[in-house]
């Protein structure tokens, strides 16, 4: 049997902030807003046509939105390929949205691209991507309110 290869010090940081990122969403922690904005800026881009922030305010205002939900979501990461060329990292997951709702745990597949850019010797945000798969049964609707 092969070993599976050593994940380096770099993707390891890269593959904790999705982990920190995944718990920030769960905990509708506001603290989510300071980890992914930076002075370099931030895009958000949902699953939906037009879900898109690109602002401190927008971010914080879409947040607001999506820790309203009657339901906690998360990542549940598996597959995730961390790509970087010097100080620019891509992260590729395939993982499920994980929705948590007081009387149940519902698994939607999910795939999500995000950017990094290391800026004073740490790896900083720059785009989170998600896509879903059709959902016909969910208890959820994504789309902002117009």
């Amino acid at each position: 049997m092969l070993a599976e290869p050593a994940v380096d010090v770099e993707d390891q940081a890269i593959l904790w902030k999705l982990e920190q990122f995944s718990a920030l969403v769960f905990g509708r922690d506001r603290a989510l807003v300071n980890e992914l904005w930076s002075d370099l800026g931030f895009s958000l881009i949902g699953p939906e046509f037009g879900d898109e922030t690109h602002t401190r305010a927008e971010l914080a205002a879409r947040l607001d939105e999506i820790f309203a939900l009657p339901v906690r979501l998360s990542f549940g990461w598996s597959d995730v390929k961390v790509l970087r060329e010097r100080d620019v990292a891509w992260a590729i997951a395939d993982c499920d949205l994980v929705l948590t709702y007081p009387d149940s745990v519902e698994y939607k597949p999910h795939r999500v691209i995000c950017i990094f850019q290391r800026a004073d010797g740490r790896w900083r945000w720059r785009l989170f991507s998600s896509s879903a798969m059709p959902v016909e049964d969910s208890k959820v609707e994504f789309s902002q309110a117009s």
